[in-house]
């Protein structure tokens, strides 16, 4: 469960601890970086009560049940990996980095979001060496190709990897999108309605193919019919991947010879597993 945090109490930590559920909380790293992006219904700082929360949630949930959703805004990607080390200083030890979606990126902050992650990739592996796992999820697709040598839907399809269902019914493949200012493209975001019992006719006889051409196409065609910049900054989530990827593949190398790295990878799939992302 992805939440901003602000409504997590005793009461409801409890639900979910005993159903098990893993739950993810926004924070986009220090105060100045968070309250840029992320404020309350009327522009007031919620980093306070955030903290307070996150703080609540790491006793009664564990770290095991808990990560961190970090949304990186093209402005502020020069300061990536602070924000990371800040993060991971709070008590998380599973963190997801994702370049917003909707925004344009020029050049040079492509190229600081790519040398931010090199850092962190460089602080994740320094950390393995001390028996302190630090772990980029829910990025499971690479650990999944490293171990399986397979694809399978949730890496490709938006109804898995991307949908984003909203308190009235809405469905859409980017809450930005869908919490967009402009009417037109909050319309033209929302694929389809619960509440409405609606599926847009594009997606009523699709199936998961992985490598077809409707596939292929699917979120391109999403994001150009509403006219979004997202796909111009699509490189970057397939550059994280890989480097996600590449990092994993090199752990993967020492299972055999080194203990830490061998229990990296062990608690790394073990959480996998819980969130039954990889299967058989």
């Amino acid at each position: 469960m992805a939440t901003n945090g602000l409504l997590l109490n005793e009461k409801n930590l409890l639900f979910l601890k005993q159903h098990e559920i893993f739950v993810s909380i926004s924070i986009d790293g220090g105060r100045s970086f968070h309250d840029r992006n992320k404020k309350g219904r009327y522009q007031e700082s919620i980093f306070d009560a955030l903290l307070a929360k996150i703080a609540l949630s790491l006793q009664m949930l564990q770290r095991d049940n808990l990560s961190a959703l970090m949304t990186i805004a093209p402005e502020l990607s020069h300061n990536l990996y602070s924000n990371f080390r800040f993060i991971v200083k709070l008590g998380f030890n599973k963190i997801h980095i994702d370049p917003v979606h909707g925004k344009k990126w020029n050049l040079s902050q492509k190229q600081y979001f790519v040398d931010n992650f090199v850092k962190i990739i460089k602080f994740v592996q320094n950390k393995i060496k001390a028996s302190e796992y630090i772990y980029l999820i829910p990025l499971f697709s690479p650990i999944r190709r490293v171990f399986s040598g397979k694809t399978n839907r949730q890496e490709f399809c938006p109804f898995y990897a991307d949908l984003e269902v909203y308190p009235m019914g809405e469905m859409a493949f980017s809450q930005f999108l869908l919490n967009s200012p402009v009417k037109k493209i909050r319309d033209l975001s929302v694929i389809a309605d619960i509440k409405r019992d609606y599926l847009d006719k594009r997606y009523r006889k699709c199936y998961p193919s992985y490598g077809s051409d409707g596939c292929r196409n699917c979120l391109p065609e999403y994001y150009g019919n509403i006219k979004d910049p997202k796909m111009k900054g699509a490189d970057l989530v397939r550059s994280r991947n890989k480097m996600v990827e590449i990092m994993i593949a090199n752990i993967s190398r020492s299972y055999y010879s080194n203990k830490a790295c061998k229990n990296y990878l062990r608690k790394f799939v073990q959480q996998v597993n819980r969130l039954r992302l990889l299967k058989n």
